[in-house]
């Protein structure tokens, strides 16, 4: 079940961040709608594409997951405590 939900998840980037965004960018000029904004965007998104395609197999697959979430609690800082001396500590008036 988790390679099926992964290779859901898989299918459904490239359809959309490639196909729609690339069938906008051929139709909208048909209906002369100015669509050079469009093109800027659809450009950042065919770039950022490429780095989104192996997210859901890191996600949804637990032997992947699960260790990329060990190594994340083993970076995560610990929270220090002080605790007052109270031999040391001086009363000034």
């Amino acid at each position: 079940m988790q390679l099926y939900k992964a290779l859901v998840a898989q299918t459904i980037l490239p359809v959309s961040f490639l196909f729609i965004p690339f069938g906008l960018i051929f139709t909208l000029p048909m209906f002369e709608v100015n669509c050079q904004l469009i093109a800027y965007l659809i450009t950042l998104i065919f770039a950022t594409y490429p780095a989104l395609d192996p997210l859901p197999i890191l996600y949804f697959v637990d032997f992947y997951r699960n260790p990329i979430i060990e190594t994340f609690k083993k970076l995560k800082c610990k929270g220090s405590q002080v605790s007052p001396d109270v031999e040391r500590s001086v009363i000034v008036e």
